[in-house]
């Protein structure tokens, strides 16, 4: 509570809690006959009235900031009131009640003059005059930070101040002193620069979420240059009225002046203008969708997304039709809140909450969030709800009585723990603080590797093969006896024979180093190689390609004067004569070059935006075009179009992608659902997902969802297990056992606890290094890079035939593509390849011969429709759609 002191000799404005403690003067001098007294909550500012010194002040509530609003004018005030931008008082010699401008000390006005007896108090009455909550400060901190401070000043603005090391940003929020975003970007708390447009909508883009701060989003203003959409969005001011619904509640195009069209174009329902030929052609070319409404019907049970090859029923579901529009879309997307038809009308009928109302299917898990996963999501160990809510405290993660259970919870066999890998991911079976790992002994059926810690089993010591990975298992200190190598063949100092063609060629195929000694003299390269830093030599043409083809950089490094473009950096400045300068040379004084100085202080987007389509960047000299996501710079340097991101190298989805106007659309093959992170699809069925893989004697089992918990044999006491398929309807494992005398192919049930093992092929073959199971046909393929042949039967070994015996020098893996009937394999030999052929040995085709060494390992992801190898030699894992693009 405040109150006027008159006292003669101290007179003041006094203070003190409601309950009379605390209670000390906040004015004290310059003051004589205090009347009058008011408070403005809005401003959180003290006003009074002087009687004897006749003026009206003001001041904070804690008496700082005093001012003097007017004086002379009040000849005897004594009532004092405030509302709005004026303060009113009762005059004694004057018999009238005045008003005056607050703020100003202006706008003196007599309300009510010649009263007959002296007005005493004063009171103004409103509904909010003794509202103390019109403080912006008390809402929300005013929109300031939490770790900053608001001011309100006398007009009731708020003001945001930030503590030491923070700089205030947006005139809210307090951010590092070393900001250094851009000002068309936003600084999450987390230091990341995210575009500024991508604040407030509802996406969290900052890893930390501060782009979605509520308090920042509920009080911020747009900056400047920026459009304030009603939905609280901030789009650049040049978006408005072009057409598009930037703001995503159309207000952007609201009260615009209509285009008019020409011949040969269509004008969209927002009155954008496109090309005729745009019209009912199942693409979204304006942004209300207008284009594609009242178009002939689509048969979207046809519709296959452009580049998509699998027939109709396979796979994937059956598309359906919009109701308005030619879109065909998967029905799962029908009430996911997206907008998919272009018109919404996916969306209609879902209910006022959305997908929030819909009923999960039979036994699936719904999560807090009302999204339903497939049960076998819940309790795997992923997050798959997005709110952790299928990972609940029933989960059982447990590990069992042979397994060791790691830091972060994940299960691995004891065995596995000081064998100097990090099989936990988090390096817990590895920490000689928890585990002796220096003092980590084998059983008697095992042998010790040296550097490696790890325990093989005996029967592989000696036998030419570094299964130890430091080569200790073939030393002659271990008891190895070095074989004679044959004619072509390198010896190394642990015993193996390696090719000779392997020595000093930069990789380390002895195990031990000994075929790359500090002698090797390599060779001069070719007019047409380039030479490494590392005296490697690769094609010219590898260089400046965004590959590091000499596995030391030098072909990508920037002191390669065959990498310098002529085009310029984002921080370097263009002359008009191809030279690029550093930013900071530009308009500094100097002629760092001819045109560095003659543009400068002029800013090229204040007229017609520089005429870009979108985005118009000054810069210190000249300006530059950009684009929003979604969008790329066409050729002409001014204009976005859209950039289709399901083409890009980088694969934005796991499995299928549909292309947008300005975005993308990730979906999933049957049998698959989407993740919450939109990109990434999971198996969605109750069939818990393995891998099976030989090692030379054994093939083993290894579960996918929790790897050391399902680690087993399935078969044992192999010869030399390389090529293994698996045959799903039948549950037989197939593999090749390659041997210097006699070769087979074989099978035997996975579920069979005896392992009965039928052979299939044991004639005529010498190293069927690639096998694959065509589980449509019932047939079995293999590649014999002995023979330089690839060769079918029927599963059980019937009707075998050659398909391909020419052109092959050293076929390696082998996949197959059932669905549009084709077969894929590597060829690792003088001019390698990975080549493509029908499944009946027909139409043979090389898709890619470039930039290949040793092509290993190959296969098909079905989901996305690209085919994956391994190099051994280039050691790189790469991939292409499968009719050899992209």
């Amino acid at each position: 509570m405040y109150w006027t002191n008159w006292n003669d000799e101290s007179p003041s404005i006094m203070k003190a809690f409601q309950g009379g403690f605390d209670m000390h003067s906040i004015i004290d001098t310059d003051i004589q006959t205090p009347n009058g007294l008011t408070i403005d909550h809005k401003a959180a500012r003290l006003y009074w009235s002087d009687a004897r010194l006749d003026k009206l002040e003001r001041c904070k509530l804690d008496g700082t900031e005093r001012v003097v609003i007017v004086s002379g004018e009040p000849v005897h005030s004594f009532g004092l009131a405030v509302y709005g931008n004026y303060l009113y008082w009762t005059d004694w010699v004057r018999r009238a009640v005045i008003r005056v401008n607050k703020y100003t000390g202006e706008e003196v006005l007599v309300l009510r003059g010649n009263i007959a007896q002296q007005p005493m108090g004063i009171v103004a009455v409103a509904n909010d005059t003794e509202d103390c909550d019109a403080n912006k400060c008390r809402q929300l901190n005013g929109g300031c930070d939490s770790n900053g401070v608001c001011d309100i000043d006398a007009r009731g603005e708020v003001h945001c101040t930030c503590p030491t090391g923070f700089q205030i940003v947006d005139g809210t929020r307090c951010v590092d002193a070393g900001f250094n975003c851009t000002n068309l970007e936003f600084k999450c708390n987390d230091g990341a620069c995210i575009p500024y447009e991508f604040t407030c909508d509802r996406i969290e883009e900052c890893d930390d979420g501060s782009d979605e701060d509520q308090t920042y989003c509920a009080t911020r203003s747009c900056r400047s240059n920026y459009f304030s959409c009603d939905n609280g969005r901030c789009i650049l001011e040049n978006f408005k009225c072009d057409g598009a619904n930037h703001c995503g509640d159309g207000s952007d195009e609201h009260d615009c002046v209509a285009a008019v069209c020409g011949d040969g174009e269509f004008q969209c329902g927002n009155d954008k203008c496109i090309s005729m030929e745009f019209r009912c052609d199942q693409d979204l070319d304006c942004q209300d969708a207008s284009d594609e409404i009242g178009c002939d019907p689509v048969d979207c049970a046809a519709y296959r997304p452009r580049g998509f090859t699998i027939p109709i029923g396979q796979l994937i579901p059956t598309y359906i039709n919009c109701k308005r529009t030619t879109q065909c879309i998967l029905p799962e997307w029908r009430c996911d809140g997206e907008d998919d038809c272009g018109d919404s009308s996916d969306e209609e009928g879902c209910g006022s909450a959305g997908p929030s109302l819909l009923t999960c299917p039979p036994l699936y898990f719904r999560c807090d969030s009302g999204r339903c996963v497939p049960p076998s999501w819940e309790c795997d160990g992923d997050d798959d709800c997005g709110d952790g809510s299928d990972e609940h405290h029933d989960c059982n993660f447990a590990c069992g009585e042979d397994q060791y259970t790691c830091d972060n919870q994940k299960c691995i066999p004891n065995r596995w723990i000081c064998d100097n890998d990090d099989d936990c991911g988090d390096n817990s079976d590895e920490d000689g603080s928890k585990h002796n790992c220096t003092q980590v002994t084998c059983d008697a059926e095992h042998f010790r590797c040296v550097e490696a810690r790890r325990c093989i089993p005996s029967a592989w010591v000696c036998d030419g093969d570094n299964d130890c990975g430091d080569a200790s298992d073939e030393h002659p200190d271990t008891g190895c006896h070095s074989r004679l190598c044959e004619d072509g063949e390198h010896q190394c100092s642990n015993g193996r024979c390696i090719s000779e063609s392997w020595v000093c060629d930069h990789d380390d195929d002895c195990g031990d180093s000994s075929d790359e000694p500090r002698t090797c003299v390599f060779p001069d390269c070719d007019s047409n190689q380039f030479r490494c830093a590392n005296s490697r030599c690769i094609p010219s043409q590898w260089q400046c390609d965004g590959d590091n083809d000499c596995h030391d950089f030098s072909d990508e490094a920037d002191t390669n004067p065959n990498c310098k473009t002529s085009d310029c950096s984002d921080d370097e400045y263009r002359c008009s004569d191809g030279q690029c300068i550093a930013e900071h040379q530009v308009c500094n004084g100097a002629n760092d070059c001819d045109s560095d100085e003659l543009h400068c202080g002029i800013n090229e987007c204040a007229h017609d935006n520089g005429g870009c389509s979108h985005i118009c960047d000054d810069r210190i000299s000249g300006y530059k075009c950009l684009c929003p996501e979604g969008y790329s710079l066409d050729k002409d340097g001014i204009t976005c179009k859209d950039f289709n991101e399901c083409e890009n190298v980088t694969l934005p989805c796991s499995q299928l992608c549909h292309n947008d106007i300005g975005s993308f659309r990730c979906y999933c093959t049957h049998g698959y659902e989407l993740e919450p992170n939109g990109h990434t699809c999971k198996h969605a069925t109750n069939e818990e997902p393995f891998l099976l893989f030989s090692n030379r004697y054994y093939i083993r089992k290894l579960g996918l969802y929790r790897p050391g918990q399902d680690y087993d044999f399935v078969l044992q006491d192999l010869i030399n297990a390389v090529a293994l398929d698996f045959d799903v309807q039948e549950g037989y494992v197939y593999w090749s056992d390659v041997t210097g005398q006699r070769s087979n192919i074989s099978r035997a049930k996975i579920d069979d606890e005896k392992h009965k093992v039928q052979r299939i092929h044991t004639l005529n073959l010498l190293n069927p290094d690639g096998l694959a199971v065509d589980w449509v046909g019932r047939n079995l393929y293999w590649c014999d890079k002995g023979k330089d042949t690839i060769e079918v039967s029927k599963l059980d070994g019937r009707f075998r035939k050659v398909l391909i015996n020419k052109e092959l020098d050293e076929p390696r893996a082998l996949a197959l593509d059932p669905f549009n009937g084709y077969m894929y394999w590597t060829d690792w030999g003088a001019k390698p390849y990975i080549g493509r052929a029908g499944m009946d040995g027909s139409d043979v085709t090389r898709l890619v011969t470039e930039k290949l060494g040793w092509p290993n390992g190959l296969t098909i992801d079905y989901g996305s429709q690209r085919i994956y190898w391994a190099d051994a030699r280039e050691d790189y894992i790469e991939s292409i759609n499968m009719n050899g693009t992209g």
